[in-house]
């Protein structure tokens, strides 16, 4: 079974022969036995023998830092034991029709029967219409992704196989915050990976599967793929960007954090150009705005934690900063290309550059800024009080009801049946909801 978890502490993703050491935290195994063994059945029907091996990638959850990633700083999931499981037979015999100038064909099948078989001559270069949300793109993405890295690092020893057949099997409940995409395309890289006899060091990897996403159409900023990846049993992880590293936090004794779904489905992908995608940019138009008016080098400016870091300011700096730059009401692109003395063209193409659109008459700068300062300045004092035992449970659910009122007000990432059931958890007697 190859696996990312556990043992963050090792530099590259572990190999294990026990489903035991694979779900440590699992006392009975019965029900994870029965679902492999029936991912093996399941193989064997659609391709005639036993799969070679199995590769695994867990979703997450994250405790505070939401939507703070992609700016660059620190946030502090753990990962959940549900997962995707991909049951893999390789095998260097070509098929019967095949093309010999084609490198690799592929057949993706799922256990769910909502989601079409697909089939892919991988060659050594992958285009990816990202218009087209279809659940091949994932695998198409991770194999781009792998491929990238051997030409980025000009490995000439990764062996190609004749062939890949995939099996898979999905527990994360899609669209609904725990990364089932995520865990998706990291299963995949993991997979494809191993076929091609490749042994890439875990951050690279995470950050590799971070760019594979946006081969798809979601600008992300790596937080759902390095906890895939980094995660220990029984600990979250605070997750630093630039370079990629994980710190392992323990969480307080004797308290119970329960996942709630409000039943409201959200298409990351979708919904992108008008949600996900949309906030990205925000952010990006908020930085160069503060850097113009903090006297930065705006050249070296992509990132709000790029002003933070250049200014030497402190978190309450920054959300100063903030409020005396950048005006509450929403942003036109020719109000802030005027503010630049920038054309809007040239806006578009050093703030939209990447081919994944946006799509919004207007950019709430303030309140995303705004959020994302306090947000990160809160992440580091979770982690903090997490260290001292004598710290009242109380902290800690103050911190998460405050992260949960800025994503509903300031960014705009919470919806109404969202934050009633937060409301309803506090009601019921937890400490802190989000």
């Amino acid at each position: 079974y190859i696996t990312p978890l556990p043992g963050a502490n090792m530099a590259t993703v572990p190999t294990y022969t026990s489903l035991q050491d694979v779900y440590p935290s699992v006392t009975d195994l019965q029900e994870v036995t029965q679902r492999y063994a029936h991912i093996c059945e399941r193989f064997a029907e659609a391709y005639h023998h036993a799969p070679d091996f199995y590769a695994r990638a867990p979703g997450r959850v994250n405790l505070i830092g939401e939507h703070i990633d992609y700016s660059g700083y620190s946030v502090l999931p753990f990962a959940l034991v549900q997962d995707t499981v991909m049951a893999v037979g390789v095998s260097k015999d070509r098929f019967p029709d095949a093309d010999e100038s084609r490198d690799t064909r592929v057949t993706l099948r799922n256990v769910d029967p909502k989601f079409p078989e697909k089939t892919f001559h991988i060659q050594r270069s992958i285009s990816i219409d990202h218009s087209k949300h279809d659940w091949g793109n994932y695998f198409l993405a991770a194999y781009r992704g792998i491929l990238d890295y051997i030409a980025a690092h000009n490995i000439t020893t990764a062996s190609h196989p004749a062939s890949i057949c995939i099996m898979m099997s999905g527990n994360i409940p899609p669209s609904a915050g725990l990364s089932s995409s995520s865990a998706l395309v990291c299963v995949c890289a993991v997979t494809v990976m191993h076929c091609l006899q490749l042994n890439i060091p875990k951050t690279e990897i995470a950050s590799l599967c971070a760019r594979c996403e946006r081969y798809i159409g979601t600008e992300g900023g790596g937080m759902d793929q390095a906890i895939s990846f980094l995660a220990e049993s029984g600990q979250a992880q605070l997750i630093d960007f630039n370079p990629l590293q994980a710190h392992p936090v323990s969480l307080p004794q004797g308290v119970a954090f329960v996942i709630a779904h409000s039943l409201v489905g959200s298409e990351k992908h979708a919904t992108a150009a008008t949600n996900f995608n949309l906030r990205v940019v925000e952010c990006k138009l908020a930085a160069a705005l503060l850097a113009h008016y903090m006297k930065l080098d705006r050249a070296k400016v992509r990132k709000l934690k790029d002003c933070h870091d250049m200014s030497g300011s402190s978190f309450p700096d920054m959300v100063k900063a903030v409020t005396t730059h950048l005006h509450v009401a929403p942003y036109t692109l020719d109000e802030i290309s005027s503010i630049l003395g920038i054309s809007v063209e040239d806006l578009q193409k050093e703030y939209m550059s990447s081919g994944v659109k946006v799509n919004a008459p207007s950019y709430e700068l303030h309140n995303r800024a705004l959020h994302v300062f306090s947000e990160a300045e809160r992440v580091h004092s979770l982690a903090g009080v997490c260290k001292l035992a004598s710290t009242p449970i109380t902290t800690h659910g103050e911190l998460l009801n405050a992260s949960h009122e800025s994503c509903s007000n300031l960014y705009q990432c919470s919806c109404e049946e969202l934050d009633q059931l937060t409301e309803l958890c506090r009601r019921a007697g937890a400490v802190g909801s989000r």
